[in-house]
């Protein structure tokens, strides 16, 4: 019922507000191609009528307007309390993974105090926590790039070379700037 409302409203075009000619082409197709549905469409519905006057032990099914059915309210809260922030940080639990927890009870519609307690969560952060933890024991290379006055001996010009290849030899330019 609704689309017949609409289809018997008329366009008005100003055209003198159009400047595009493109854009005017494509505005009357638009405007044509409507009005050819309508006439089409009141042409089917009289045709419509009539069969369905001459055949009457046809049954047509009514369309039935369709409600929209609301979608299930968030039954948990998406917002975090500082409360709960408070909570996972006293449990040692770092700034970086309080948002990955908040990120994925968001996703999974769950509080964040179920995240925390899947075993694969706790597997992962373990595993982060481990990785972080092989990184910062890790010591740095012994044998570093050899520098002088900032420059390793590949960067150097020629004449720099010259001028510091005792410092290079005598070791007084590894791994410092002289």
């Amino acid at each position: 019922m609704e689309n017949e409302k609409e289809l018997e409203k008329e366009v008005v075009i100003d055209e003198n507000l159009i400047d595009d000619e493109d854009l005017k082409k494509n505005l009357q197709t638009v405007v044509a191609q409507k009005k050819h549905f309508r006439e089409k469409y009141q042409s089917v519905s009289k045709d419509f009528e009539e069969y369905k006057k001459t055949h009457p032990d046809i049954k047509v099914e009514e369309k039935k307007e369709v409600v929209p059915v609301a979608e299930p309210k968030n039954t948990v809260s998406n917002e975090v309390s500082i409360e709960s922030v408070l909570d996972l940080r006293t449990k040692g639990y770092s700034d970086a993974e309080i948002l990955a927890f908040n990120k994925y009870a968001k996703k999974m519609n769950v509080p964040i105090s179920e995240i925390i307690e899947d075993p694969f969560i706790k597997a992962g952060i373990e595993a982060e926590r481990q990785k972080a933890k092989v990184e910062q024991t890790t010591p740095n290379p012994s044998n570093g790039t050899m520098t002088v006055k900032g420059k390793t001996w590949a960067q150097m010009t020629p004449e720099e070379r010259k001028m510091n290849y005792d410092a290079f030899i005598n070791g007084k330019g590894s791994n410092s700037n002289i």
